[in-house]
């Protein structure tokens, strides 16, 4: 089978921007990896209570702000007011959990492609895609076709699809599946995630004879990068975005 070209031209997307150096998910995090030469960010959007969207990973509060509870049961103006940035350093005391289109309008003012993953508490799937997908099909410049959206969420990724027709789509899994190319022909999808701690040999010769577009997470061993981009990987996801700058050596970080 015959590989396309793929939707992202990059080996390298920063995971939740520079999130190795800056708090995860925040504009400072997006700002500094595109100070250190990502041409790629990946962040995560989640629903508040009162059904606006903010960019965080976790379903709850506790771990990235001063704040506690489900993410789905606060409200925009109650997470805003937290710290998302003291757990991380007292360098970032003070930062704010960023709402979606302002991470948006960053990206494009950056010039970065961007990965959206639609992250639903379980349960509000379609809401999340429902909320997501229009603000961000409205706000992406047409002639800016460094765009993908993924997730877990197979009924998130339908909605994604139903709302809009030509956005990529990406399929997230634990584990490469043993088909690749049919199971993202199944749900419509162009590129295939799976997470590094999941993946063997086998799986990776899977992937690779396949032809799908494939990314790796979470990769930060530039060691290990290197080695996944050689066996076939389009792109891996990276806590540094400037792994495959660093020394062999001090790998291992």
């Amino acid at each position: 089978m015959k590989a396309k070209s793929p939707v992202v031209q990059s080996k390298l997307i920063a995971h939740r921007g520079a999130s190795a150096f800056a708090p995860e998910n925040t504009l400072e995090a997006i700002e500094l990896a595109a100070r250190m030469g990502a041409q790629w960010v990946e962040i995560d959007v989640k629903l508040t209570r009162d059904g606006a969207l903010v960019v965080i990973h976790d379903d709850t509060l506790d771990r990235t702000t001063s704040g506690q509870g489900a993410v789905v049961l606060n409200t925009l103006e109650h997470i805003r007011s937290l710290d998302a940035g003291r757990w991380f350093s007292s360098t970032y005391a003070g930062v704010a959990v960023p709402t979606f289109d302002e991470v948006v309008d960053t990206v494009i003012r950056l010039g970065l492609g961007l990965q959206v993953e639609l992250k639903p508490t379980t349960g509000d799937d379609l809401e999340t895609a429902e909320a997501a997908i229009p603000l961000l099909r409205q706000r992406w410049p047409r002639d800016h076709h460094k765009l993908f959206v993924s997730s877990f969420s197979t009924r998130a990724l339908g909605k994604a699809r139903a709302l809009w027709e030509e956005v990529p789509l990406c399929l997230a899994s634990l584990v490469a599946p043993a088909d690749p190319a049919k199971l993202l022909a199944e749900y419509d999808c162009q590129i295939l995630h799976v997470v590094d701690p999941f993946l063997n040999e086998s799986h990776l010769n899977r992937l690779r004879d396949s032809a799908v577009e494939f990314a790796v997470a979470t990769v930060n061993d530039p060691h290990r990068a290197r080695y996944l981009l050689s066996r076939g990987a389009q792109s891996v996801i990276t806590d540094y975005p400037n792994l495959l700058d660093i020394n062999a050596r001090q790998a291992g970080m």
